[in-house]
């Protein structure tokens, strides 16, 4: 390769990186966004939670089944929590601004 086509490579990769860095950079920023947004959930509705997790709740067919789809939703809620911080956690390790 001649010295004039290794420079423009070299740039071109460097534009790639210089891309890719910003683009993860924009997906930092969401995941911390998603991630208070996914966290208020919690807050937000512990009112309920607390009812439908009340020991005296689920006597009936209805409360029973509103039983299940908490605990549907707590394990899908949960689930997600963790991949959110996972990938948080990587991003905000690897990836750095200039």
């Amino acid at each position: 390769m001649k010295d004039t086509e290794i420079i423009v490579g070299l740039d071109a990769a460097a534009k790639e990186v210089s891309k890719s860095r910003s683009g993860l950079t924009r997906q930092r920023a969401i995941f911390a966004k998603e991630s208070a947004r996914l966290q208020a959930i919690a807050t937000k509705y512990q009112e309920l939670i607390s009812a439908v997790n009340d020991p005296e709740y689920g006597a009936n067919e209805l409360e029973k089944v509103n039983k299940q789809k908490l605990a549907a939703i707590a394990a899908d809620y949960t689930a997600l929590r963790a991949e959110v911080v996972s990938l948080l956690d990587w991003l905000t390790a690897n990836v750095t601004e200039f």
